[in-house]
């Protein structure tokens, strides 16, 4: 009897410190900034603004950081019922505005919303019926303006919109990954296989990584990765990982950039650029080499043009183009791939170019040469090489059985297999 008193009355002490654990523990994340206005709580490596010390009024700037904070949140209802706010503008550092974080604000009449905002609560202008949004055309908060039906406006792309972020280091990489941004990186080998998370500020709604540590780029618009120099390779380690992966992205563009698998491995599952349900792609002296199994992999892509670029020593094929249009290829060198049946393959798709390009080197991994082709083009049309040179090359054919898809114009040939 008494040992079971014995162990309640421990249980209970242990409950009381572990509220009072807990309690303290959240005491430790709410604040206040040194300026003595906002009060916030820290979550992933920024700030989520919960409230104010003296209530805002007329035209209201949010801060972009407090004491060193990028402000990337606006919490529940945060603002609701400040009668006397007309104007907000919400800086480009804030990811989400949470459910009912401006209800009620009568007099609310502009609220500018950045592109980078990705989350966007239920009712959270509900109530200002004066209210019209400026927000960026094509982004998420003009899609929740439509479906909500709230009257808003589309503005152009302005300084505060648009940021350029210099990096040095694959953490500084993927922390400055995000829409409307150009990341400048330096000369150097950005390894994406062995980057320090501890030294990235907070994950983003704009990547994440699978089980493969494939890095995935998702849902960005105007994002451009730019090397400094040819000098500047972006690695994967594992060669089941895709070097970067880009999901229903627009808008991108990467340029001066070498990237692939290293070390080298004699197999591999995992191409080098991979773009998915993405439009208006722009990729311009970058370098894409194995053992990528593939180069570059489309699907379901939409504008796109890769200029003054090389495709070399994949282990699988160069390219494999799907459901894709207006895909064009200009001044690119395409070698020394070892191929297993199709060393370029496009899959219903419309309106391809390959002008003024190289196909040099290119062989098949098989004894059945004959069996192989370096193009496969299925349900596809207007697909068009032209002014090509093909050099050493091994293969079966071209693709003797689809010359109506696949047109073939003013190219030369030498010592390749198939001559």
């Amino acid at each position: 009897m008494h040992k079971k008193l014995l162990i309640g009355k421990m249980l209970g002490i242990i409950v009381v410190l572990l509220v009072l654990f807990m309690a303290a523990g959240v005491a430790e994340e709410e604040r206040t900034d040194a300026g003595g206005q906002w009060k916030y709580v820290l979550e992933d490596g920024g700030a989520t603004i919960y409230g104010f010390v003296e209530e805002p009024k007329d035209e209201l700037t949010i801060p972009a950081e407090l004491d060193g904070y990028p402000v990337i949140g606006i919490d529940v209802e945060t603002f609701m019922s400040c009668q006397d706010l007309t104007v907000v503008t919400i800086p480009n550092s804030v990811w989400s505005i949470d459910h009912g974080a401006f209800q009620s604000c009568a007099g609310l009449t502009d609220v500018l919303i950045p592109p980078s905002v990705r989350s966007i609560g239920e009712d959270v202008f509900y109530g200002c019926k004066e209210l019209t949004l400026s927000v960026t055309e094509g982004s998420f908060a003009e899609q929740y303006a439509d479906y909500y039906e709230i009257p808003y406006i589309t503005i152009a792309m302005t300084s505060h919109s648009l940021k350029t972020i210099n990096v040095s280091t694959a953490e500084e990489f993927i922390d400055a990954i995000g829409p409307y941004t150009t990341i400048v990186l330096a000369d150097g080998v950005y390894n994406l296989s062995r980057f320090d998370p501890g030294k990235v500020i907070a994950e983003n709604p704009f990547w994440s990584y699978d089980d493969e540590d494939e890095l995935h780029i998702h849902q960005v618009s105007s994002l451009t990765i730019q090397g400094t120099s040819s000098d500047c390779w972006i690695v994967v380690e594992s060669p089941y990982a895709t070097v970067l992966t880009f999901v229903d992205c627009a808008n991108l563009q990467i340029e001066s950039i070498t990237a692939g698998h290293t070390p080298q491995s004699e197999y591999c599952s995992a191409g080098v650029f991979s773009f998915s349900d993405c439009e208006n792609i722009q990729i311009c002296n970058t370098h894409m080499f194995g053992c990528g199994a593939t180069g570059l992999y489309l699907d379901e892509v939409r504008n796109a043009s890769i200029a003054d670029s090389s495709i070399y020593e994949c282990t699988d094929d160069i390219m494999n183009i799907w459901a894709s249009n207006d895909i064009t290829f200009t001044n690119c060198i395409f070698r020394d791939t070892m191929f297993n049946k199709y060393a370029v393959q496009i899959t219903g798709t419309k309106n391809l170019l390959i002008d003024n390009c190289q196909f040099i080197n290119n062989r098949t991994k098989t004894d059945e040469t004959a069996r192989t082709m370096l193009f496969s083009c299925r349900d596809s049309y207007d697909i068009i090489v032209k002014n090509t040179s093909f050099r050493n090359n091994s293969a079966g054919d071209l693709d003797p059985s689809l010359r109506i898809a696949l047109s073939f114009q003013n190219n030369t040939f030498s010592s390749n297999s198939f001559d």
